[in-house]
């Protein structure tokens, strides 16, 4: 991966994000990455959080940043922005070398290409009952 200016602007962002990122550590693990194939379609790895909610709003509270789940490392923007970064990158030599324009959803695509395609299947399959 050459280095260059980033989408962004920032040539170094990502030691940006080092100093933004929240504390995460590979002990924690977040419920949806140990959570089995039934409790990912229902949601059900996310109950814990819907119940600390519930008790909080009958004691007239919000959640707190503590309270939410941990993000899977798949999730974190140290995890995606390269991968965004190098195909943003390619999309723009691409479009130079076309003479067209940048494509940003042809840029996400290798970055949440499967997940949206997972979603539509399933939002299919949902539309169709």
């Amino acid at each position: 991966m050459k280095q260059g200016k980033t989408l962004m602007g920032d040539p170094d962002i990502t030691s940006n994000m080092e100093e933004d990122k929240v504390k995460h550590t590979d002990t924690d693990q977040s419920p949806e990455t140990t959570a089995n194939s039934v409790s990912r379609l229902l949601y059900y790895w996310v109950r814990p959080l819907f119940r600390r909610a519930s008790d909080l709003h009958k004691e007239n509270r919000a959640l707190e940043k503590e309270d939410l789940l941990t993000l899977p490392n798949s999730d974190l923007g140290m995890t995606i922005s390269p991968v965004f970064e190098e195909a943003w990158r390619n999309q723009q030599e691409a479009a130079g070398a076309e003479g067209g324009s940048s494509s940003v959803f042809q840029a996400l695509r290798p970055v949440l290409g499967k997940r949206f395609i997972f979603a539509g299947v399933i939002k299919f399959f949902n539309t169709c009952l």
